[in-house]
């Protein structure tokens, strides 16, 4: 397992549609700031890589969420 870099992160608010898209760093990192509370859906996707939805992802009002997320290599099944 090592970092996807360059990994496209996108997350929408339910309610209101709004999108807002960030790339992860080298190391695989990602930042989304100041969204406002609600409910979300993420979507993760690098060439290469199967894409993966979070359908729902609740946001709390001055939340820090951390996520660790992982991307498995097109064709590799995950056991």
């Amino acid at each position: 397992m090592r970092p996807v870099g360059g990994a496209r992160i996108q997350i929408r608010n339910v309610q209101t549609g709004q999108v807002n898209t960030t790339l992860a760093t080298g190391e695989g990192v990602f930042r989304l700031l100041l969204l406002p509370p609600g409910s979300y859906e993420l979507k993760a996707e690098a060439e290469g890589y199967e894409g993966l939805t979070i359908a729902s992802l609740s946001l709390n009002a001055n939340e820090v969420v951390t996520l660790e997320i992982r991307l498995l290599p097109n064709g590799v099944a995950e056991a």
